[in-house]
């Protein structure tokens, strides 16, 4: 069998208009290799890049929405 790639673009936008708070996009970007290493085995390696543009005159996103310790849904960055 050989290595396969996968890759996703994916985009959204927030603003006022849309009932959010604050007008920003934010773009992410991941690519996953697949590389087998015999009949049962597959070793697989990932890359992610994610952007946010602040919007209307903001400096920086709204403070759920940055990338820093995963934000408000997952659990990086604290202590187990």
């Amino acid at each position: 069998t050989a290595e396969r790639l996968a890759a996703e673009l994916t985009g959204s936008y927030a603003a006022p208009l849309l009932f959010g708070q604050d007008t920003f996009a934010k773009v992410s970007a991941s690519l996953s290799k697949f590389q087998p290493l015999g009949k049962h085995i597959v070793v697989r390696a990932d890359a992610r890049y994610d952007h946010g543009l602040p919007f209307a005159g903001a400096v920086l996103l709204p403070e759920v929405e940055r990338f820093f310790a995963g934000g408000d849904n997952t659990v990086r960055g604290y202590a187990d």
